[in-house]
């Protein structure tokens, strides 16, 4: 009889997770990038994606690595730095092309974005890189952020 309720414990609940702080984080990016004018004029908003793999389209924004770890200035545990980084995709010899949608992005997320699980009190563009594709068929760039987000404490 032990074993059975055991095993009923262990049953996942049907109700919806919550998602963390990475997948909001990921997900107001996503939604104010395609919001903005200049880097859908570059990229349509719905080649603005996550997942894993080089573009199959033109041009292709993804959203790849992100790094959350503790701020270690505060004695609070509920301070998080963020890091989120975009690959820009365009299937070209030159970067042109990136180097402006690189451009379009830093400026469409100037302002920072918000969560519903926490304060980002610090939004700031760490920097971006430009890379050929060793086949010669993309034009790369990699953009990055990083944040300063206070976890909501319940």
């Amino acid at each position: 009889m032990a074993a059975k309720s055991r095993s009923r414990s262990r049953k996942r609940s049907n109700r919806p997770m919550s998602d963390g702080l990475a997948v909001q984080l990921q997900t107001a990016v996503v939604a104010r990038l395609r919001a903005a004018p200049a880097v859908v004029a570059l990229c349509p908003a719905d080649q603005i994606v996550d997942r894993s793999s080089r573009p199959e389209t033109d041009v292709l924004v993804v959203v790849g690595e992100d790094q959350i770890v503790r701020e270690d200035v505060t004695l609070a545990d509920n301070y998080m730095h963020a890091f989120i980084t975009l690959h820009l995709w365009h299937k070209a010899e030159d970067l042109r092309l990136v180097k402006n949608l690189a451009d379009a992005v830093r400026s469409a997320l100037r302002s920072g974005v918000t969560i519903g699980g926490g304060e980002v009190s610090q939004w700031r563009f760490q920097g971006s890189r430009f890379l050929r594709d060793p086949g010669g068929e993309y034009a790369h760039a990699v953009v990055t952020f990083e944040s300063l987000i206070a976890e909501a404490v319940s």
